[in-house]
C-alpha cells in the first residue's frame, strides 16, 4: 500500500508541469483553499465512527457502523458546505477567493470522500491490501490526467475541482464494484436499533477524536488559505504547488521508513526492550542524513528547475522552494519516528505537537498582517515555526522510547 501511495503521487507529480502551464497560478490557488477545506472538514464527516470499522468486534458491527457512517455523512456534508459558503460570503479565513458556488462542489466532494474511504476501511477489515493499492493507483491517475483533459471545457478552478471529485468517483465506483456484493450480503437484515447500538457502544470517539483530528488537520490545511487572505489566490497557487513538491520525499522515502521502523520496533518491545532506543537513535540519524541531500539540492537549484518545468509565470514560486526546507527537512526526519507513539500507546502526547504547530500558524500569519511581511518572509517564518514544532515532538518522542513496554504493543498498520 505504501508503494501504490507513492506511485500516485509520482503520478500527480509528473503532470504538475503539464497543468502549471495550462491553468493560471490564481486558479490552482482557488483548488488550494477548495482542497484545504475539504482537508479539513473531512476528518469529521462520519465523526470518526469509520476508523472504528477496522477494529469492530463482529462483522455485523462493522456494518452497523458503515451504516450509520453513511447515514451522518450527508447532513455533516451539508453543514460543513454551508460554512464554507459563509466562510466565502464573509471573506473570512482566505476562503473568499471562492466564490458561493463552490459550496455545491464541497457537498458532492465531501460525500464522495467519505463514501470512499469508509469502503476502503470496510476493505482494510478483510485485509485486501492489494485491492486498495490498485484503487489508490487508478484513482491518483485519474487525478493526475482528468484537468488536462478537462481544460478545454473550463480553464478555471471548475475543472481542477472537478478532476478530484471524477478521482474520487472513480476509486469509489471500483471499490463497490469489488466489495459491493459482499456488503450488501452482509447487511442482509440489518436494523436501524443495531446501528445505534453500535454508535452507542463508542460514545469516546466523536467526543475525544473529531477535536484532535480537527486540530491537526488544520495545523495542517490552514497555512494556505491564510496565505490567500493575506497575499491573494496567485501566492495560493504558489504556495499549494511548492507544498505539494516539498512533500515528495516524506511520501516517496519517509513512508517506507516508517512502515520499517514501526515493525521493528513493536518486535523489540516483544523481544528485546533494551534494542528500541539504539533503534531510535540510529534511525533518527539514517534519516537525518538522507533528509539532507534533497534540501541541499532545493537550496542550490530548486527555483532553477521549477521555473525550468512550470515556465517563467512561476518565477516567484521558486523563492518559496528554499523557505520551505525547515518544515519539510524537519517532517521527513520526526514523522516516521512518531511511529513510537502507537507502539508505546502515548497517542495523548501528540497533542502537544498538534498544539504547537497550530498555535505557530496562527501567530505566523497574525505577525506577518500586523507587520506587512511579505509572502517569503512570512514562508520562512511559518517554516522554522514548524520545524521547532517537530524539534519538541522530537524530544517527546525520546523520552517515550524510554518507557517501559505496554503489556501488548499496537501491531504495525498498513499506511493510509
Amino acid at each position: 500500500m505504501v508503494g501504490s501511495t507513492a506511485i500516485g503521487h509520482v503520478l500527480l507529480l509528473a503532470t504538475l508541469p503539464v497543468i502549471g502551464r495550462l491553468y493560471d497560478p490564481a486558479e490552482i490557488g482557488r483548488l488550494g483553499a477548495f482542497a484545504a477545506f475539504l482537508g479539513t472538514a473531512s476528518v469529521a464527516t462520519a465523526l470518526q465512527y469509520d476508523v472504528m470499522m477496522v477494529s469492530a468486534h463482529s462483522e455485523r458491527e462493522a456494518v452497523a457502523l458503515f451504516a450509520g457512517v453513511c447515514a451522518v455523512t450527508g447532513p455533516v456534508a451539508l453543514i460543513a458546505s454551508a460554512m464554507l459558503a459563509w466562510l466565502s460570503s464573509q471573506a473570512y479565513l482566505g476562503f473568499e477567493i471562492l466564490p458561493l458556488n463552490a459550496a455545491f462542489w464541497m457537498f458532492a466532494a465531501l460525500v464522495v470522500t467519505q463514501l470512499f474511504f469508509t469502503l476502503r476501511y470496510w476493505v482494510m477489515r478483510d485485509e485486501a491490501f492489494g485491492q486498495i493499492a490498485k484503487v489508490t493507483v487508478l484513482q491518483s491517475g485519474v487525478r493526475a490526467i482528468a484537468p488536462i483533459l478537462l481544460y478545454p471545457l473550463s480553464a478555471t478552478w471548475v475543472s481542477l475541482v472537478a478532476a478530484e471529485v471524477v478521482g474520487r468517483c472513480a476509486g469509489l465506483r471500483t471499490l463497490l464494484r469489488g466489495r459491493g456484493r459482499a456488503l450488501r450480503e452482509a447487511a442482509r437484515g440489518l436494523q436501524w436499533t443495531e446501528v445505534a447500538r453500535a454508535f452507542r457502544r463508542l460514545p469516546q470517539v466523536p467526543l475525544a477524536g473529531v477535536p484532535s483530528a480537527l486540530i491537526n488537520a488544520s495545523a495542517q490545511y490552514l497555512p494556505l488559505p491564510l496565505v490567500a487572505s493575506g497575499f491573494g489566490a496567485t501566492a495560493a497557487g504558489y504556495f499549494g504547488v511548492v507544498q505539494r513538491a516539498m512533500q515528495a520525499p516524506i511520501i516517496l522515502i519517509g513512508r517506507n521508513v516508517a512502515d520499517v521502523f514501526h515493525a521493528r520496533v513493536a518486535r523489540h518491545v516483544r523481544e528485546a526492550p533494551e534494542r528500541v532506543v539504539p533503534l531510535f537513535w540510529r534511525t533518527a540519524l539514517a534519516l537525518v542524513l538522507v533528509g539532507a541531500i534533497p534540501g541541499l539540492v532545493i537550496v542550490l537549484v530548486g527555483r532553477f528547475l521549477l521555473v525550468s518545468l512550470l515556465g517563467p509565470r512561476w518565477a516567484e514560486a521558486g523563492d518559496l522552494l528554499a523557505a520551505m526546507v525547515p518544515w519539510s527537512f524537519a517532517s521527513f526526519v520526526v514523522s516516521p519516528l512518531s511511529r513510537a507513539i502507537l507502539v508505546f500507546r502515548g497517542q495523548t502526547l501528540k497533542l502537544i505537537y498538534d498544539g504547537l504547530s497550530l498555535a505557530g500558524v496562527v501567530f505566523v500569519f497574525w505577525l506577518a498582517r500586523r507587520t506587512n511581511a511579505p509572502l517569503t518572509s512570512t514562508v520562512w517564518m511559518w517554516s522554522w515555526t514548524q520545524a521547532t514544532a517537530y524539534v519538541v515532538y522530537f524530544l517527546v518522542l525520546t523520552q517515550v522510547v524510554k518507557r517501559t513496554p505496554p503489556a501488548s504493543p499496537s501491531l504495525p498498520m498498513a499506511a493510509p
